[in-house]
């Protein structure tokens, strides 16, 4: 099973309660369900991706200042497609991924990993 959450299951959305709420319970069903399946060989994981370009956000990203203020947020320097996270899904649905079992897989460039260059310091 792989299931499509969001990073706002795992960073909370400020102003957003219920979607992280319900995002992040989907996440927990998907490591559930590993911990509940994985005897029978069912393997679930979850998939929770940030900023990426979909019919639904492509208006945001239509203000090349606002595109540009996003990009410079993620380390990799892009905002992500759809084929980035169509990518690491075909990865768990295949034989590669066949020890890998109630991972939460956040798909953001490095952004939620960057959060110190975002504190200020002194020079």
């Amino acid at each position: 099973m792989i299931h499509v959450g969001s990073i706002s299951g795992v960073q909370p959305q400020p102003g957003g309660g219920a979607y992280s709420v319900s995002k992040a319970g989907l996440s927990m069903l998907s490591r559930q369900l590993a911990t509940e399946l994985g005897e029978h060989r069912i393997r679930s994981n979850a998939v929770c991706p940030a900023m990426v370009v979909t019919p639904l956000s492509e208006n945001l990203y239509t203000d090349p200042q606002v595109r540009k203020r996003r990009e410079q947020l993620i380390p990799c320097g892009r905002i992500g497609t759809a084929e980035d996270i169509a990518n690491t899904i075909l990865f768990l649905a295949s034989d590669r991924s066949g020890y890998l079992n109630g991972q939460i897989i956040v798909l953001d460039g490095g952004l939620s990993q960057a959060y110190h260059q975002f504190i200020p310091r002194s020079e």
